[in-house]
């Protein structure tokens, strides 16, 4: 973990959450390849539009920690959070105008499963890190 001047706080392994995104949806693509081939590629692009999204949000919203950077912390996950919803708007419109043949719901449905597991993720990587007790 990498330390900033925080007062000792460390700063969150975002970067857990992708990977651990990632390790799992890489191999039900793979299975899904073998089971419904004409879906996958609609899937895979709408679980790659929320995992680009998401790194994207979590690389600027935590580069900053600590209250004497309170200003910053506010710009960085502002800066974020238009950067994602810029990205993602950008990366849905260029899938629906590509000459690929994807059926808008396998996108929709990659991107939701993409992002239940991304919040699913983020709970037992915090779980982990921060010792917080989450049920469920």
């Amino acid at each position: 973990m990498k330390k900033r001047s925080g007062g000792g706080i460390t700063k969150p392994p975002v970067h857990l959450i992708t990977v651990g995104q990632i390790a799992v949806l890489g191999p039900l693509l793979l299975i899904g390849c073998l089971l419904f081939q004409g879906h996958v590629l609609g899937a895979a692009s709408g679980a790659a539009t929320e995992l680009v999204g998401r790194a994207y949000f979590g690389y600027y919203a935590f580069q900053y920690i600590g209250a004497q950077k309170a200003h910053q912390v506010r710009r960085a996950m502002m800066q974020g959070q238009l950067g994602k919803f810029v990205l993602v708007a950008v990366m849905f419109g260029l899938l629906f105008v590509s000459s690929w043949k994807i059926n808008p719901i396998d996108v929709f449905t990659g991107y939701c499963v993409s992002w239940m597991l991304g919040v699913y993720m983020s709970a037992r990587v915090l779980d982990w890190k921060f010792n917080l007790r989450f049920t469920g």
